[in-house]
């Protein structure tokens, strides 16, 4: 796995290292030290507020932008106008329907994100190459939690426009046991899934930022007291994961998060899903701070209203007459 030593910074970006983050909020400043935080580096989100988290990179030296979620595990990548990438060995991804789709090992030998020094990358080439940019940029693939080193806080704040990394002091200080000032949740640690209450109904649900509208698994529906009779009376939509998965858009009276209460938040209740999964439609109404080394999540809502919907997924949408395409 390549370190790069250039710079303590660096060692946030480590090849397959296992991702680990810390609950307090970091620092305003865009790079620094605290008594807890030893390097802290502020990345800038390209795009409008209805868009997925996307973040300036270099890729071989030229410049791009990828998509960036802390639900994702893997880094994707796809060749884009200038930017390409070489054919490895063939590979499959799993989707969130549970069908694979075929990609390739590739690598790129100088990856850089915002003003970190570049390092060696390994990940996945995607079939289909990328034609969309923004401010300039060709968007490239996704920057999954494998790009993050072991100690590291991620704070994910879309309304800010901002995601901010920071590398931890060991042994972690008492300041790390006051999270963000509001309620903390468990969090497991391989898929990124918390403790939430829809309809006053407790459920588990996976973090996925990228995700356009939030998702319920049909069969769930009617233990969060989502009727068959509601869901024929809502609006159908289709999501393609690795196939078209049909579904409908309902409304949940209430959504409770980490303290933050929300109501008459869209979610699409869908066909062969396993999870509840809560997308960029929640995220991006405040701040989130992932602890992955010790399964923790917090979420500060800034924002009463969600931004209006961007057409920038990692996956391209389309909200006309609700269809939407999402990969993972």
């Amino acid at each position: 796995m390549p370190r790069s030593s250039a710079a303590a910074a660096a060692l946030l970006l480590l090849l397959g290292a296992a991702p680990a983050a810390a609950a307090p909020t970091p620092p305003a400043t865009s790079e620094g030290e605290s008594a807890c935080l030893r390097t802290t580096v502020r990345i800038p989100l390209l795009g409008g507020e209805g868009d997925s988290p996307i973040v300036p990179v270099a890729v071989q030296g030229q410049q791009a932008a990828m998509f960036f979620s802390p639900g994702f595990v893997p880094v994707l990548f796809r060749n884009n106008g200038p930017v390409s990438f070489k054919r490895g060995d063939d590979a499959e991804l799993r989707t969130q329907d549970g069908l694979t789709i075929a990609t390739w090992m590739t690598n790129s030998p100088a990856l850089s994100i915002g003003s970190l020094p570049p390092v060696e990358q390994d990940g996945y080439l995607l079939d289909e190459p990328d034609v969309r940019a923004v401010a300039g940029r060709p968007l490239v693939g996704m920057l999954g939690r494998e790009v993050l080193a072991e100690d590291v806080v991620i704070d994910l704040d879309i309304p800010g426009r901002s995601v901010t990394i920071s590398l931890l002091r060991r042994p972690r200080c008492a300041a790390d046991e006051a999270p963000g000032g509001g309620p903390v949740l468990p969090m497991e640690k391989d898929i990124l899934k918390v403790p939430v209450r829809i309809n006053g109904r407790p459920v588990d649900a996976v973090l996925e930022p990228d995700l356009p509208v939030s998702v319920i698994p049909r069969n769930l529906a009617a233990r969060l007291g989502i009727t068959e009779t509601m869901l024929d009376a809502d609006p159908s939509v289709r999501t393609k994961y690795a196939t078209r998965v049909r579904g409908h858009r309902h409304k949940v009276e209430s959504l409770e998060i980490a303290g933050a209460a929300f109501h008459d938040i869209p979610f699409d209740v869908e066909d062969r899903v396993d999870d509840v999964m809560l997308g960029l439609n929640v995220f991006s109404r405040g701040e989130a701070v992932f602890d992955l080394e010790r399964g923790r999540f917090s979420f500060r809502r800034t924002r009463a209203d969600p931004a209006p919907p961007g057409s920038l997924h990692f996956d391209e949408t389309k909200v006309s007459h609700v269809e939407v395409a999402q990969g993972r």
